[in-house]
């Protein structure tokens, strides 16, 4: 379903924190209006408009971080040296999950990455084996015109397709860029969120 410019600032409005001051939220719903006419001007249309700027939860958490409630768990100082000593006792098998997760998020980083990497490797291969290729051409002329002219031409392929390797690398390293912010933040919160407070 395509969202319309309306569609996504009432989306916005609803995930905008309650206790947030209604001039705050006004400012910040006229900001993401004028940002979506600015590109649509620019020639993007309405839905690539509203996708170029941004996950509506990520909007949301960077404009109104301050105002989301940090959970709080409540230990008893009784029981704190029960907790240390289960935490020690334990360290063998939190210890080795924490590592796995760990691993898992690194992981997560690597294969999100792996598309603008295969494509970086494209673009020098292509970059550096077509002007090697065209550059050796002339050499191959010694055996014949053909030959010759036949490793120029390959030479100039495999560079231009190393340059339209290098324009996708950058093009999509950006998206990538962002999902990887987005992944970050996520993570960040899913493991920080939580506060105990000792009483």
């Amino acid at each position: 379903m395509k969202k319309d410019i309306r569609m996504f600032l009432v989306e916005l409005e609803r995930k905008i924190p309650k206790d947030a001051p209604v001039g705050e939220k006004d400012a910040f719903l006229d900001y993401c209006s004028e940002m979506i006419q600015d590109l649509i001007e620019d020639g993007y249309s309405e839905e690539e408009a509203i996708y170029k700027l941004g996950n509506p939860d990520s909007l949301i958490y960077d404009n109104f971080e301050s105002w989301f409630t940090v959970k709080e768990q409540v230990v008893s100082r009784k029981t704190m040296p029960l907790v240390m000593i289960v935490t020690v006792l334990g360290f063998p098998l939190w210890g080795s999950l924490l590592l796995a997760v760990g691993l898992c998020i690194l992981s997560a980083y690597f294969v999100l990455w792996t598309i603008p990497f295969v494509l970086g490797m494209f673009a020098v291969t292509g970059i550096i084996g077509g002007v090697a290729s065209a550059v050796t051409s002339l050499i191959a002329l010694q055996d014949g015109v053909f030959i010759g002219v036949t490793q120029f031409g390959v030479g100039l392929t495999i560079f231009g397709l190393g340059i339209l390797a290098t324009i996708a690398t950058v093009r999509t390293s950006g998206q990538f860029i962002k999902w990887t912010a987005s992944l970050t933040k996520y993570v960040t919160r899913l493991l920080f969120s939580r506060k105990v407070k000792f009483i």
